[in-house]
This record gives C-alpha cells, structure tokens and sequence, in this order.
C-alpha cells in the first residue's frame, strides 16, 4: 500500500493483511522523515547558536591612555611632519634575513589554507632580494606629506594631501 503526504510516497514495509499491521504503525517513510527533521533541527539550532554568537566585548581602559606604561604628564599633543628615509643599514640587514631565511615544507593538498605555500614564497623573497627598489619606493612615498602624532599613547603616522578639487570633502584614512 503507498500513502501519498506532501508530495513524498511513503511505502510501508509490511503487507496490508498482515495482523500485525495497523494504521497507527508508522511507515519506513514516515520514520525516515521523523529522523531527518529531527537531525536537520538539531543541525539548524547548532548553526544559530555559533552563527549568532556575540563575543564578549573587551575592557578597555577608561582612563583615555592606550599606550605602555604610566600616562605621559606633558600630554605632547604636537604634530611633527617627517620624510620616510629608511638607513642602509637597516635595507643591508634586510637582505641578509632574506638571503638566509630557511623556507619550510609544504602541507601536501592545502594550497593557500594553511598560510603562504613555499615555491609562491619563494619567489616573492627573490623578487625583494634582487627586483624590489626601495630607494623607488620610498621617493614616490616621499611626494606626500606625512606626519606623526601621539594620540592617546599610540603613536599615530598619517597622511595629508590636499585635493585640487574644490568640492571634495575631506577624508581621514
């Protein structure tokens, strides 16, 4: 005997004149159907509780100070311009760490998923040993003006570059 519900045919697994087989016996179907909807609401009530989970929001200091140790007294609020001029020491240093940086194995089968693989690495510490010109870069950084300040403790470097546009708002990135 087939029973029809929803659109889904249920089939019962024991004959129609079977004594042992009543109306109240439930079909193989119809426990199949129970299972599922019971997994997929245990499935679903799983997922809500980490999809909607909130983190517990941090104590931060109510004080007004982000930075190391003890408040500065002076509260230095002033904001010096300076150029990008890195030391050739510190690019000659650069090379060295590169040139004796020991690359790792790779993770078999995980591309990028276990962080950069070691062939792509590779090339990208080549090309800053023997391609990358930082004197380049660091003049083409140098067109804009740059400033730091201390805000709060944190010592905060930013841009400022005045757009020839007159209708254009300002922005702070």
């Amino acid at each position: 005997m087939q029973l029809k519900l929803n659109t889904i045919t249920c089939i019962h697994i024991l004959p129609e004149r079977d004594p042992l087989h009543s109306p109240k016996m439930p079909s193989l179907c119809q426990i199949f159907l129970s299972v599922f909807v019971g997994l997929a609401a245990v499935v679903l009530f799983v997922l809500h509780k980490f999809m909607n989970h909130n983190p517990t929001v941090p104590e931060f200091p109510r004080d007004g100070w982000w930075g190391y140790g003890e408040p500065e007294s002076d509260g230095d609020l002033s904001v010096k311009e300076f150029r990008i001029n890195i030391s050739d020491d510190v690019l000659k240093d650069l090379q060295q760490r590169l040139a004796n940086f020991r690359f790792g194995e790779d993770l078999e089968n995980t591309d990028f998923n276990y962080g950069f693989r070691t062939v792509y690495m590779r090339e990208i510490a080549d090309y800053w040993k023997t391609q990358y010109n930082w004197r380049q870069q660091e003049a083409k950084l140098n067109k804009y003006q740059h400033y730091k300040t201390k805000i709060e403790g944190i010592e905060v470097h930013f841009l400022r570059s005045r757009s020839s546009h007159k209708s254009t708002s300002t922005s702070i990135t």
